[in-house]
């Protein structure tokens, strides 16, 4: 029996921005990143010196897919830049429940580096599960 390779689109809306959905941000938002559309998804990219690069992703009605997240990291963050999809805690959950976080993890030689600890679970949410 052979398995059936997902479809997944090879080409995708056109990556436009939001002028609108920017000015509906919090100032302190709007004043550092750019929101854009690309069919019915909301970017939101940013760039600080303290994380670095910071792109959000979301779907009113589904998770964005890992094509989708490629995609847009491809079209919107310098090529010697690589981002992580992280998952927050549940206490640190964004308003839309379908968006996911790509952080920068590692900078070109020169600038600083972002570092994650990665934490031992704990024995009680290994039970939990």
């Amino acid at each position: 029996m052979t398995r059936k390779k997902a479809k997944h689109p090879t080409r995708f809306p056109p990556i436009v921005e939001d002028a609108i959905w920017q000015r509906k941000l919090p100032r302190k938002i709007q004043d550092r990143a750019s929101a854009y559309r690309m069919g019915g998804l909301r970017i939101l990219a940013d760039e600080t010196p303290d994380v670095g690069w910071h792109v959000s992703v979301s779907h009113a009605n589904r998770y964005p897919t890992f094509e989708e997240a490629k995609h847009i990291r491809d079209k919107l963050i310098p090529a010697d830049i690589t981002l992580a999809i992280i998952v927050p805690s549940p206490n640190n959950q964004s308003l839309n429940p379908n968006t996911i976080h790509m952080f920068e993890v590692e900078r070109p030689p020169g600038k600083k580096k972002l570092a994650f600890v990665l934490k031992r679970p704990s024995e009680e949410n290994i039970a939990g599960n």
